[in-house]
């Protein structure tokens, strides 16, 4: 399922800014019941709903995990909606 589609029924929509080099996709964070995320997911769940935004960078350093472990928790979000 495309991210689109994923925010197609929430009134906050995800942001696309394309340039030259590359692709920014800014996700808004929807208000999630805590009692079904791990604790790693309640870990990046609230980064995110602290901060405005961030780059995938600036998310490694502040949860410690590595990216593909970050991008997996991300994708499991997403999921979980």
């Amino acid at each position: 399922m495309s991210v689109i589609q994923e925010y197609k029924d929430s009134m906050s929509k995800p942001n696309f800014y394309i340039s030259k080099n590359n692709i920014r996709r800014i996700l808004p964070v929807l208000e999630v019941d805590d009692s079904s995320l791990s604790e790693e997911e309640i870990v990046i769940y609230n980064i995110l709903k602290d901060e405005a935004e961030l780059s995938s960078e600036e998310l490694d350093e502040k949860v410690g995990f590595n990216k593909s472990k970050h991008l997996e928790l991300l994708i499991t979000l997403q999921i979980k909606n």
